[in-house]
């Protein structure tokens, strides 16, 4: 076929990214760089073809949750479906039903000036653990 449109990436719950810089699991994560290989027209199939990530900063768009902490240069599995429910560190109190953004470590925190990255779907207090479920 001609002028074919083949995706990259076939949705699913999560991807695996390279990390630009050290990420801590649990946090909002956004893309850092370009991917690490290929290009439209030569994809790889090895592991150091895969889009790169960072923590998000405060009000960042972010693409996704890190699955785990990673080092820089370290693979990291990343969250990334719309409606998920993933647990992501709390940076303040969190009530059910507020949207959140991300702060400067990329906690989710009560929705101010950044973008929407998902909604509470239960309290948590600073530091733990909160379920949030996707809208990126």
């Amino acid at each position: 076929m001609a002028n074919e449109c083949t995706p990259f990436k076939e949705e699913g719950l999560s991807v695996t990214a390279k990390a630009s810089a050290q990420i801590v699991g649990k946090t909002f994560v956004k893309i850092s760089g370009n991917r690490t290989g290929g290009g439209a027209d030569g994809l790889g199939t090895d592991l150091a073809n895969v889009y790169q990530v960072a923590t998000a900063a405060a009000g960042d768009r972010a693409v996704g949750v890190a699955r785990q902490d990673a080092a820089s240069g370290a693979l990291v599995g990343v969250y990334t479906a719309p409606g998920i429910i993933v647990p992501v560190t709390a940076g303040a109190a969190l009530t059910a039903g507020q949207e959140v953004q991300s702060n400067a470590s990329g906690q989710a925190i009560p929705l101010a000036a950044g973008k929407a990255l998902g909604v509470v779907m239960t309290g948590a207090s600073a530091s733990a653990d909160a379920e949030i479920k996707l809208a990126l």
